[in-house]
């Protein structure tokens, strides 16, 4: 009957002393392996914003645009570009959504729609720094863009048939 209870007693301090420790013991630990490469922060950082307004997105545009040649792309570390996402992000963004915004880059939120973007940028077989895709007409320059722009109101594609349901 002793060693019973020595082994009982035994038992029942090392399950006390487990449920004890994981108690305390609530760290996760979280490893995301995708299929794809890394996307650009900025790229991430500027779809978190349009998501949140269409005017906020092109502010943002056109202060990377403005800021962007001090930064030097082809040596900066990822870092480097973080910073200056945040930096240009934070001119424009409340504080609580630049908290979110630094979050849902830790994150990578935003990377499954840039890397969707590149994909598409790729189908096309237009080798140009920046193209557009207005209709179906394609091109590079801001005078190809333009005169698409406008062909686009003459090929408008209306309504050809109301059906009502009542």
């Amino acid at each position: 009957m002793g060693w019973t209870t020595v082994i009982l007693v035994l038992g029942i301090s090392l399950h006390l002393s487990t449920v004890a420790g994981d108690a305390t013991d609530k760290s996760v630990i979280a490893s995301v392996v995708s299929k794809w490469n890394s996307t650009s922060l900025v790229a991430e950082t500027g779809e978190f914003i349009a998501k949140e307004s269409d005017k906020l997105f092109w502010k943002f545009v056109h202060n990377v645009a403005t800021k962007s040649s001090g930064l030097d792309w082809a040596t900066a570390s990822d870092e480097q570009k973080y910073e200056f996402a945040l930096d240009v992000a934070s001119k424009i963004l409340p504080g609580p959504t630049l908290d979110l915004l630094k979050l849902s880059l830790s994150l990578r939120v935003f990377s499954p729609a840039v890397q969707l973007f590149q994909q598409i940028g790729a189908d096309y077989s237009i080798s140009c720094a920046a193209f557009f895709d207005v209709h179906g007409l394609h091109g590079c320059t801001p005078s190809e863009l333009e005169s698409a722009v406008n062909s686009a109101q003459d090929r408008y594609f209306g309504i050809k048939y109301v059906i009502s349901c009542d």
